[in-house]
């Protein structure tokens, strides 16, 4: 819809507090994975995942891909991809998502009538991090590249 859903948070380094004079903090720059502006936010540090567990989704759940890592329009396995599901909606960290593309209805040649087609199968995601109302998404899978717009869905055993 081009409606906005988020905010992309691009972590550029981290700090070490070194010392506070009246309401000025001193820090040290330990990590710097991209130029960091002098007017570059501040946030506390989270732990970085090095491990998710695979858990089953509590309910079907569909949507779509809003955007890709550092902007990347087409993803492939090992980008991050970001979907317009989170929490709110029952999505988990650890839940593995079905990543396909609709297929426009073709006209069938002898009858004349319209065929609906089965998707197209793009690949497959797992959350990393579930927020309220958005997520982020390792692709762990792909047969195509999975573009922006492309529909995603819960894979349940049950």
């Amino acid at each position: 819809t081009g409606s906005k859903v988020g905010s992309i948070i691009d972590v550029l380094g981290e700090l070490v507090v070194t010392g506070l004079k009246g309401e000025v903090v001193e820090a040290r720059i330990e990590v710097s994975y991209k130029e960091i502006p002098t007017d570059a936010l501040l946030d506390a540090v989270r732990p970085v995942l090095s491990e998710v567990e695979i858990t089953e989704a509590d309910k079907d759940l569909s949507g779509f891909v809003v955007f890709g890592a550092e902007g990347t329009e087409n993803l492939v396995s090992g980008d991050i991809a970001y979907v317009d599901k989170g929490e709110r909606d029952g999505l988990k960290t650890g839940n593995l998502l079905r990543v396909y593309r609709p297929v426009e209805a073709v006209s069938d040649p002898n009858g004349g009538r319209d065929l609906n087609l089965p998707p197209l199968e793009l690949g497959a995601a797992v959350v990393l991090e579930a927020g309220e109302t958005t997520s982020s998404c390792i692709v762990i899978k792909n047969f195509q590249p999975i573009n922006w717009g492309d529909r995603i869905s819960t894979l349940r055993t049950n």
